[in-house]
Parts: structure tokens; C-alpha cells; sequence
């Protein structure tokens, strides 16, 4: 049997950590319109997972939770039309950043005991790869998943190994039964073409998506001109600004129930972390207030 198909009971120690900033300057964080408040008043709550165990290009993935917050604080800034966004940082999930059998283990556990889960707070996983979202997807149980991705992930098994970052998306639509959606995805080889041929999988945006939504971004989504610091970019991917409109229309007419963005693979910070932040914060903000375009002005829609 595949190791990483065994179960465990949840670990006895603490299954958080505090952030590892990986030396950067965030000790300021959160900066306006940020602000920083308790897990039960939080509109946001972020959770780092620094995990890379199943990526193996030069894997770097572990330093992203530092860096996006890191790119933060230098895209933040005041906006006198708009409230503070109200966010708890609840730290790193505390794992070997090699082994999948901790990374489900622990996050499932913190996902269902995180503060504040039950006061309405949104939690937005840092990854780390793709593969945090199988566990993800297992603790919050949602009936759609929207993943904005320049690849299916719908492959049975990749390299030997039935969870990672290119299987965690089958395995999650087989055990939750759930509808997914695929609207960027670019990329399809072998069996994944296959896979993709599913009743309730679709390669667009249906208006009518069971809710409630988890929205996951695999940063590979955007080209590579945009966002170089990826471990498999596939050229040909859409404009920051597309990626980045999609991303409030799903935050705003979406009961999103989670969140994550995966796959920054640097140990600096860049222009791959600083789109990462962007969208978190694209989607933060158009679920708390009204849309609005890149200039400050309300959106039409």
C-alpha cells in the first residue's frame, strides 16, 4: 500500500507554529488597509503551509507562507472609500515539510479546531504545493471546487505516488462527489484528458454551482513573463489582470467556504510572491465589499 494512503489519529503536540519569515521584514504586518484583530473578529484568517514534499524541481515551495506575507506589506495601501479588512494570522501549520501523511493529518486537525472557524471568518490556506488542498478540501467539505490552474491535478497517480500536487484534485472530486471547475486550466496530457471528461467537471464558469465554493490558485495559472518563480510554467497562461477579475467575481457571487494559493516556488521575494498577495487580497476584499476595478472605482457589474 501506498504510505501515504495510511491514516493517523491527530498528533498529541501543537499543530501551529508562528509564522516563519524566513529572515524578511514582516514584522510589520499587517499594514493598512489590513488590520490586524482577533481569531473570533477576523474577515480573514490566514494559515501557513509550508509544504514541498511531492514537488521535485528544486523545491522551494516551503518559503512561500513568509514571502506572501511578506509582499503584504508593500502592496497594501490606504484607501479612504474602503474599510479595514479585518484579519488573524493563526501562524504555520507545524510539519515535516516532506511527509503527506503529517500534512493531512495536521491540517485536517487545524482546519476543524482553527479559532474562530465558527464566527463566519474566511480561512485562506499559503502554501507551500498543490497538494495541501486534498486535506483542505477533506476538513471543509465543499460541494464545488474552483481551481485556477495552468493544470488539471486530475492525474490517478504521478511518479508512484497517489497523493500530490498532480492527483490531489481527482482524489478530492472521488471522495467528496463534488463539481469542479477548471476555467483556466491550460494543460492537458494523457490520462488527464481523459479525467477531465467527467459529468460534473467543467473547463468554464457555470452559473449555477452548487455552493458553498472552495477557490484554489496554483500560481502556474498566470504566464510566466508574469510569474517566473513556478515549478512547472506552461507559457500561453492569461494576463494578472484576468486572473486577478476572475478572482473577485468568484469572491463576490460565491458562498466561498475556503481558500488557498499554492506553488510560489522561491526563497526571495519577487514578482511571483507579490501576484500571490495580489490575489489574496483581490479575493478578500471583493468578498467583504462591493467589486472594484484595479483604479479605486465600483465595478458595474
Amino acid at each position: 500500500m501506498d504510505p501515504s494512503e495510511a491514516r493517523f489519529d491527530p498528533p498529541t503536540e501543537a499543530t501551529l507554529q508562528p509564522p516563519q519569515d524566513q529572515g524578511l521584514p514582516i514584522e510589520g504586518f499587517p499594514r493598512p488597509p489590513l488590520r490586524s484583530v482577533g481569531p473570533t473578529h477576523a474577515e480573514i484568517t490566514l494559515l501557513g503551509v509550508p509544504f514541498d514534499g511531492t514537488s521535485g524541481r528544486s523545491p522551494m515551495q516551503r518559503h512561500a507562507p513568509g514571502l506572501v506575507r511578506a509582499a503584504l506589506t508593500s502592496l497594501t495601501t490606504q484607501d479612504p472609500e474602503r474599510a479595514p479588512l479585518h484579519i488573524f494570522d493563526a501562524g504555520d501549520v507545524r510539519i515535516n515539510t516532506t511527509s503527506v501523511r503529517t500534512l493531512d493529518t495536521r491540517l485536517q486537525t487545524t482546519l476543524q479546531n482553527l479559532p474562530g472557524n465558527r464566527s463566519g471568518t474566511l480561512p485562506v490556506l499559503i502554501g507551500g504545493e498543490h497538494t495541501i488542498s486534498l486535506p483542505a478540501v477533506r476538513a471543509l467539505e465543499p460541494r464545488t471546487i474552483i481551481s485556477l490552474d495552468a493544470h488539471s491535478d486530475l492525474w490517478k497517480t504521478t511518479n508512484g505516488r497517489t497523493f500530490s500536487h498532480g492527483t490531489w484534485l481527482y482524489h478530492a472530486r472521488q471522495e467528496l462527489n463534488c463539481t469542479v471547475a477548471l476555467p483556466l486550466t491550460r494543460t492537458l496530457r494523457g490520462g488527464a484528458k481523459e479525467a477531465i471528461q467527467h459529468p460534473r467537471t467543467y473547463q468554464h464558469l457555470p452559473n449555477d454551482l452548487p455552493q458553498p465554493v472552495y477557490l484554489t490558485l496554483d500560481v502556474d495559472v498566470f504566464d510566466p513573463e508574469h510569474a517566473p518563480a513556478v515549478a512547472f510554467p506552461e507559457p500561453g497562461g492569461p494576463h494578472p489582470e484576468e486572473v486577478l477579475s476572475m478572482i473577485e467575481d468568484i469572491a463576490a457571487n460565491h458562498q466561498l467556504i475556503g481558500m488557498d494559493i499554492v506553488e510560489v516556488n522561491a526563497n526571495r521575494l519577487g514578482a511571483t510572491s507579490r501576484l500571490a498577495a495580489a490575489a489574496l487580497l483581490s479575493a478578500a476584499f471583493a468578498r467583504a465589499t462591493p467589486p472594484r476595478d484595479r483604479f479605486g472605482a465600483r465595478s458595474s457589474r
